[in-house]
Formats: C-alpha cells, sequence, structure tokens
C-alpha cells in the first residue's frame, strides 16, 4: 500500500504470507512513503508470515494504534538484509500505539513483537496500549530498537518477551 492512508475499525486482516523468494516485507500489510499510513482502531491483524514484519510492514509510513488486536504473527527470516519482527516491522517509521494489544509474535531472529530499525523509527506507548507474549531466537522477546531506534514509554505495559539468548 503506497501513498494512501488506511484506517481498520473492525473486522480481521489474516493469513498473508511473503516467501523469502518473493519478497521480504509485511506478511498482512506493506506500507511504504511518508504519504502512507495506517491507522487501527478496533479488528484483529494475525498469522501473518514474512522475513520482516509478519503482520505489519513499514517503510517510513507511520502507524497509530488505538485499540484492536495485532497478534501471532511470523518472523520466517532466512536470507536477506533486514529480518526480524514478528508482528510489526518499523523501518525509518514511527508507530503511536495508546491502546489495544500487540501479542504473541514470533521471530526466527530478532523482535518477537516489534522491530524498529534507524532514527525515524520511534515507538511511543501510551495509554493502556499493551505488547506481551513474544519469543525471538535471539534477540528482543518483545521490542528490538536498532540504528538508533528510540522507545518512548509513557505508560501501557510491556510484558512477557522471551528468547533464546541476550535481553528479552
Amino acid at each position: 500500500l503506497i501513498n494512501r492512508f488506511y484506517e481498520i475499525q473492525g473486522g480481521t486482516v489474516t493469513g498473508g504470507q511473503v516467501d523469502n523468494t518473493a519478497g521480504q516485507f509485511g506478511g498482512n500489510i506493506y506500507l511504504e512513503g511518508t504519504t502512507a499510513g495506517l491507522i487501527l482502531s478496533g479488528g484483529t491483524i494475525e498469522a501473518g508470515t514474512a522475513p520482516a514484519g509478519g503482520n505489519i510492514a513499514t517503510y517510513q509510513a507511520p502507524i497509530t494504534m488505538t485499540g484492536g488486536i495485532i497478534k501471532d504473527g511470523q518472523n520466517n527470516y532466512s536470507t536477506g538484509s533486514y529480518g526480524g519482527g514478528g508482528n510489526l516491522f518499523l523501518f525509518a517509521a514511527p508507530a503511536n500505539v495508546s491502546g489495544g494489544t500487540i501479542e504473541n509474535g514470533n521471530s526466527n531472529i530478532q523482535a518477537g513483537n516489534i522491530y524498529a530499525r534507524n532514527a525515524e523509527a520511534i515507538i511511543t506507548l501510551s495509554g493502556n496500549a499493551a505488547i506481551t507474549g513474544g519469543y525471538a531466537k535471539y534477540d528482543g522477546g518483545s521490542i528490538m530498537l536498532f540504528n538508533w531506534a528510540k522507545l518512548d514509554l509513557q505508560s501501557g505495559t510491556v510484558t512477557d518477551g522471551t528468547v533464546g539468548r541476550n535481553a528479552p
């Protein structure tokens, strides 16, 4: 999805897959460009699989989450230059999460739930938002911040991330 803002208020987006040979980003949703973006206020995005961002991947496009659920995404990274984020991959893109839940992402490499890369990738967590239950084989069970990415934890919860090595 390029150069458009989308809003999801309800329903389910499920089961999208990106193969390592076909592309790398966003099993269910891929956003690109500063004039694109996603507002999630309800509904469920689940069970996507991709080398980067099992459920959602974004390059520069902002994500705003005020409700809903992003869950059970799978990062199946095996080759390529970027990999991680069972549920969400942010490349030079901000995410403002003030409500809803991001949960149970699984990564073959880094970041069970959210992988953020570059200085423009700022995750702001506020309100009653919850990030929970991610698993990563190597680093960042819940969240992985790479190459100057930032987490602004104002309120909400980050719980129960697990890893095969290093920090959960």
